[in-house]
Protein backbone atom coordinates (compact mmCIF):
# COMPACT_ATOMS: atom_id res chain seq x y z
CA UNK A 1 0.00 0.00 0.00
CA UNK A 2 1.50 3.38 -1.15
CA UNK A 3 0.18 6.79 0.16
CA UNK A 4 0.36 10.06 -2.30
CA UNK A 5 -0.27 13.79 -1.35
CA UNK A 6 -1.40 15.94 -4.22
CA UNK A 7 -1.70 19.62 -4.04
CA UNK A 8 -2.66 22.60 -6.18
CA UNK A 9 -4.57 25.23 -6.89
CA UNK A 10 -7.19 24.17 -8.49
CA UNK A 11 -9.64 21.57 -7.55
CA UNK A 12 -10.91 21.22 -11.00
CA UNK A 13 -7.38 20.19 -11.73
CA UNK A 14 -7.05 17.73 -8.48
CA UNK A 15 -10.06 16.17 -9.28
CA UNK A 16 -9.03 15.46 -13.01
CA UNK A 17 -5.74 14.29 -11.64
CA UNK A 18 -7.38 11.82 -9.30
CA UNK A 19 -10.04 10.77 -12.02
CA UNK A 20 -6.92 9.63 -14.86
CA UNK A 21 -4.97 8.08 -11.33
CA UNK A 22 -8.48 6.03 -10.09
CA UNK A 23 -8.76 4.91 -14.39
CA UNK A 24 -5.14 3.75 -13.70
CA UNK A 25 -4.91 2.45 -10.39
CA UNK A 26 -7.10 1.09 -7.43
CA UNK A 27 -6.94 3.66 -5.63
CA UNK A 28 -8.94 4.82 -2.51
CA UNK A 29 -9.80 8.85 -1.57
CA UNK A 30 -8.44 9.11 2.01
CA UNK A 31 -9.72 13.22 1.89
CA UNK A 32 -7.41 16.07 3.36
CA UNK A 33 -4.26 15.11 4.77
CA UNK A 34 -4.54 15.68 8.27
CA UNK A 35 -1.06 13.68 9.60
CA UNK A 36 2.40 13.43 7.32
CA UNK A 37 5.98 13.09 8.13
CA UNK A 38 5.95 14.12 11.59
CA UNK A 39 3.53 16.93 11.14
CA UNK A 40 0.16 18.01 11.32
CA UNK A 41 -1.28 19.69 8.98
CA UNK A 42 -4.76 21.59 9.44
CA UNK A 43 -6.54 24.09 6.88
CA UNK A 44 -8.86 27.19 6.68
CA UNK A 45 -10.06 27.90 3.18
CA UNK A 46 -12.12 31.10 4.63
CA UNK A 47 -8.93 32.39 5.93
CA UNK A 48 -6.37 30.96 3.16
CA UNK A 49 -4.32 29.30 5.60
CA UNK A 50 -2.39 26.03 6.03
CA UNK A 51 -1.53 25.20 9.53
CA UNK A 52 1.76 23.13 9.99
CA UNK A 53 2.71 21.40 13.74
CA UNK A 54 5.15 19.61 14.65
CA UNK A 55 3.82 19.71 18.21
CA UNK A 56 4.24 15.66 18.28
CA UNK A 57 6.92 14.53 16.88
CA UNK A 58 8.89 17.22 18.85
CA UNK A 59 7.93 15.90 22.19
CA UNK A 60 8.42 11.92 20.56
CA UNK A 61 12.09 13.38 20.25
CA UNK A 62 12.34 14.86 23.42
CA UNK A 63 11.21 11.61 24.76
CA UNK A 64 13.81 9.67 22.55
CA UNK A 65 16.75 12.06 23.79
CA UNK A 66 15.04 11.26 27.50
CA UNK A 67 14.55 15.80 27.89
CA UNK A 68 10.93 15.57 27.73
CA UNK A 69 11.05 16.18 31.69
CA UNK A 70 13.87 18.60 31.41
CA UNK A 71 14.04 22.44 32.46
CA UNK A 72 12.76 24.39 28.94
CA UNK A 73 14.91 27.05 27.71
CA UNK A 74 13.41 30.46 26.58
CA UNK A 75 16.23 30.80 23.47
CA UNK A 76 17.26 27.96 20.88
CA UNK A 77 21.23 28.46 21.97
CA UNK A 78 24.51 28.84 24.69
CA UNK A 79 40.19 20.59 22.69
CA UNK A 80 39.12 17.65 24.46
CA UNK A 81 40.48 14.97 26.85
CA UNK A 82 40.42 11.31 26.10
CA UNK A 83 37.88 10.58 28.88
CA UNK A 84 35.71 13.24 26.91
CA UNK A 85 35.71 11.45 23.65
CA UNK A 86 34.80 8.57 25.30
CA UNK A 87 32.20 9.70 27.03
CA UNK A 88 30.72 11.69 23.93
CA UNK A 89 31.31 8.16 22.03
CA UNK A 90 28.10 7.05 24.08
CA UNK A 91 26.30 10.02 23.25
CA UNK A 92 23.18 10.17 20.49
CA UNK A 93 24.84 13.73 19.17
CA UNK A 94 24.31 13.16 15.35
CA UNK A 95 20.61 11.68 15.68
CA UNK A 96 19.77 14.56 17.91
CA UNK A 97 21.12 16.57 15.55
CA UNK A 98 19.56 15.02 12.74
CA UNK A 99 16.20 15.31 14.47
CA UNK A 100 16.54 18.64 14.92
CA UNK A 101 17.43 19.69 11.60
CA UNK A 102 14.28 17.76 10.25
CA UNK A 103 12.11 20.39 12.95
CA UNK A 104 14.07 23.20 11.46
CA UNK A 105 13.53 22.26 7.93
CA UNK A 106 9.93 21.99 8.26
CA UNK A 107 8.67 24.30 10.86
CA UNK A 108 11.50 25.69 13.07
CA UNK A 109 13.55 27.95 10.72
CA UNK A 110 14.34 30.39 13.31
CA UNK A 111 16.48 27.86 15.17
CA UNK A 112 18.53 27.44 12.08
CA UNK A 113 21.76 29.26 13.67
CA UNK A 114 21.64 27.34 16.18
CA UNK A 115 21.67 24.36 13.92
CA UNK A 116 24.76 25.70 12.05
CA UNK A 117 25.87 25.62 15.15
CA UNK A 118 26.05 22.26 16.83
CA UNK A 119 25.96 20.99 13.30
CA UNK A 120 29.65 21.89 12.99
CA UNK A 121 30.77 19.33 15.17
CA UNK A 122 29.27 16.36 13.79
CA UNK A 123 32.52 14.34 13.23
CA UNK A 124 34.29 15.37 16.75
CA UNK A 125 31.43 16.54 19.21
CA UNK A 126 32.18 17.81 22.84
CA UNK A 127 30.82 17.67 26.22
CA UNK A 128 29.91 20.88 25.21
CA UNK A 129 28.76 20.71 22.47
CA UNK A 130 26.24 17.76 23.66
CA UNK A 131 24.86 20.27 26.10
CA UNK A 132 24.11 22.97 23.21
CA UNK A 133 21.93 20.40 21.68
CA UNK A 134 20.31 19.08 24.96
CA UNK A 135 19.70 23.31 25.50
CA UNK A 136 17.72 23.18 21.83
CA UNK A 137 15.79 19.98 22.73
CA UNK A 138 15.08 21.84 25.88
CA UNK A 139 13.51 25.39 24.25
CA UNK A 140 11.79 22.73 21.52
CA UNK A 141 9.93 21.40 25.06
CA UNK A 142 9.12 25.06 26.30
CA UNK A 143 7.57 25.52 23.20
CA UNK A 144 6.39 22.47 21.83
CA UNK A 145 3.04 24.33 20.03
CA UNK A 146 4.81 26.40 18.09
CA UNK A 147 3.25 26.22 14.79
CA UNK A 148 3.97 27.54 10.35
CA UNK A 149 1.15 29.02 8.96
CA UNK A 150 1.06 29.54 5.38
CA UNK A 151 -1.59 32.22 4.49
CA UNK A 152 -2.18 33.08 1.18
CA UNK A 153 -3.30 37.15 1.08
CA UNK A 154 -3.60 38.62 -2.10
CA UNK A 155 -0.41 38.12 -4.36
CA UNK A 156 1.82 36.99 -1.80
CA UNK A 157 2.23 34.11 -0.05
CA UNK A 158 3.20 35.11 4.04
CA UNK A 159 4.78 32.44 6.15
CA UNK A 160 4.49 33.27 9.96
CA UNK A 161 5.62 31.55 13.21
CA UNK A 162 3.34 32.35 15.62
CA UNK A 163 2.40 30.92 19.25
CA UNK A 164 -0.96 30.63 19.60
CA UNK A 165 -3.22 28.05 18.86
CA UNK A 166 -5.12 29.99 16.40
CA UNK A 167 -3.42 30.68 13.04
CA UNK A 168 -5.90 33.20 12.29
CA UNK A 169 -4.58 35.77 15.80
CA UNK A 170 -0.75 36.33 13.72
CA UNK A 171 -2.84 37.39 10.70
CA UNK A 172 -4.90 39.89 12.64
CA UNK A 173 -2.05 41.10 14.96
CA UNK A 174 1.51 40.79 13.02
CA UNK A 175 3.11 41.71 15.80
CA UNK A 176 2.62 37.89 16.86
CA UNK A 177 4.86 36.65 14.72
CA UNK A 178 8.70 36.02 15.41
CA UNK A 179 9.63 35.65 11.75
CA UNK A 180 7.83 37.10 8.77
CA UNK A 181 8.87 35.88 4.69
CA UNK A 182 7.13 37.13 1.70
CA UNK A 183 7.49 35.77 -1.61
CA UNK A 184 5.64 35.39 -4.63
CA UNK A 185 4.38 32.27 -5.56
CA UNK A 186 1.93 32.54 -8.62
CA UNK A 187 0.67 35.36 -10.25
CA UNK A 188 -3.13 33.61 -10.19
CA UNK A 189 -3.27 33.24 -6.39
Amino acid sequence: MEELVGTGSSMREINNLKTRLSSAFEMKDLGPTKHILGMTISQDRSAGTLNLSQELYIKKVLSRFRVNDAKPRTTPLSPKTSEECDNMALVPYASAVDSLMYVMDCTRPHIAHAMRVISRYMANPGKEHWEAVKWLLRYLRGHPVLHFVLAKSMWLYRVYLEKSSSPKSALLDPNLSCLTLQTTLSSDC
